[in-house]
């Protein structure tokens, strides 16, 4: 489906690929403030490796109980090259680099900057994908990087100190893996299910964290009984369930429709930390947040 016939989202199964978008960005959304909680136990990188190899574990047992083994092996036997990229780039890259830059800066700060992912996919899938933006997914776009302004100036306890500078940079590092992440991933999914397409990221992202994690940290201690139902949330919830939802979304939608959602996550990062850290809300955070949610109505014409 391209950008051109592919219509209002309303068209696009309605219901079922917003109900999937809303899952994703929930669980993404959450994750941030999850994955900060989980620093006192493990460091970034065992984190990052332990939520995918957690995910990993989980497609390995799923992929053959859903006769989908043949479609995993014919995408790595065929496109090798692309998705060494997805896995390399898309999980190990992007998650090693977010759950380090997490250390080194705020939960709001990540959650607003990684609002770049969209920015970054639309103009990668322009060039890639030869999806075309219109006027008015264009404006969509400003529109909803302008809500991020709010909320990166006074809003969500977004914090601009030279403290959290490198802990930024990396974010946006990692907001171009993401964004690689979904154009590669875009690919993949008009080839084979989403099942297929998420057991790829897990099992082989998981796998090539393990030995970064080793190298760099250690063998990490036992994360008592909390932390490991913090490590299963994020595998099951954050990992499996939300790119579940997510290539449900991309089988459906051309790309620069699709990251709308992701448009929601700094929304949803920043209500968590409200609640569950106490990060404050400003006017300015309600402010960005109504200029996201107009982004996501202009987009859907």
């Amino acid at each position: 489906m391209t950008g051109e016939n592919a219509g209002s989202w309303t068209r696009e199964r309605g219901w079922r690929v917003w109900l999937a978008g809303l899952t994703t960005v929930l669980l993404w959304g959450t994750s941030f403030v999850l994955t900060q909680a989980l620093y006192s136990r493990w460091g970034p990188l065992w984190v990052a490796a332990g939520r995918w190899l957690v995910a990993g574990g989980v497609f390995a047992l799923l992929l053959p109980a859903w006769g989908q083994v043949g479609p995993f092996r014919q995408a790595l036997g065929r496109h090798p090259g692309a998705v060494l990229r997805f896995a390399l780039i898309g999980v190990t890259g992007l998650y090693a680099v977010q759950n380090l830059a997490l250390t080194l800066t705020t939960a709001a700060n990540a959650s607003v900057l990684g609002n770049l992912v969209p920015l970054f996919a639309a103009v990668l899938s322009g060039l890639f994908l030869g999806e075309r933006l219109t006027g008015r997914l264009v404006g969509a776009l400003g529109l909803g990087t302008l809500g991020a302004v709010l909320f990166s100036l006074e809003g969500a306890a977004v914090v601009v100190a030279p403290a959290h500078l490198a802990g930024d940079g990396l974010v946006l590092l990692s907001a171009l893996a993401g964004a690689i992440y979904v154009v590669q991933g875009k690919v993949l999914v008009a080839r084979y299910p989403p099942s297929v397409v998420t057991g790829l990221a897990a099992i082989l992202g998981g796998l090539f964290l393990l030995p970064l994690a080793l190298a760099v940290e250690g063998i990490p201690p036992w994360p008592g009984w909390m932390g490991l139902w913090g490590l299963l949330g994020l595998g099951l919830g954050a990992s499996v369930v939300a790119n579940l939802t997510w290539w449900y979304v991309a089988a459906r939608l051309p790309v620069h429709r699709a990251v709308f959602f992701i448009l929601l996550i700094p929304v949803v990062g920043a209500l968590a930390g409200n609640l569950l850290l106490g990060d404050p809300m400003t006017p300015a955070a309600w402010g960005g947040t109504a200029l996201i949610l107009a982004a996501l109505y202009l987009a859907q014409g």
